[in-house]
């Protein structure tokens, strides 16, 4: 679904600059490489293409610090199909996230089989396409 915002930047000079962006979600297929590592943590490697044909590269890791602390990390970079030449940088998107997650059950929660297969979409994985 397409939305439509209005945005307003002011410039140096304090005059604001005003104009409307036409922006969709990117859709994302992906192939995954998930093996487990010692102590119930784990390790996902990602590469991919949306429907724009850009392509997708990334990884997370999931490793656990104590028997309620672990810490999370992950990279995403969308690989935009237009050239550097002709605009292409523009197009790019990239995160890289670390932080700390608590558990309160325990490890149980990190490496288990049933778990979804896929993490909820966040700031890092959620890319936004703009007309």
């Amino acid at each position: 679904r397409e939305e439509t915002i209005s945005a307003t930047i002011i410039d140096p000079s304090g005059s604001p600059l005003s104009d409307d962006l036409d922006i969709k979600p990117t859709d994302q297929f992906r192939f995954f490489y998930r093996r487990p590592l010692a102590r119930n943590g784990e390790y996902d490697l990602m590469v991919g293409w949306t429907d724009n044909q850009d392509g997708l590269l990334g990884a997370s890791f999931n490793l656990p610090l104590t028997h309620h602390c672990s810490l999370s990390s992950g990279a995403t970079y969308l690989i935009p199909h237009e050239g550097t030449n002709s605009g292409g940088f523009a197009e790019e998107n990239w995160n890289i996230s670390v932080g700390l997650v608590y558990r309160p059950g325990g490890p149980r929660g990190c490496g288990r089989y049933c778990r979804p297969l896929f993490d909820v979409a966040d700031n890092g994985t959620f890319m936004l396409d703009f007309k």
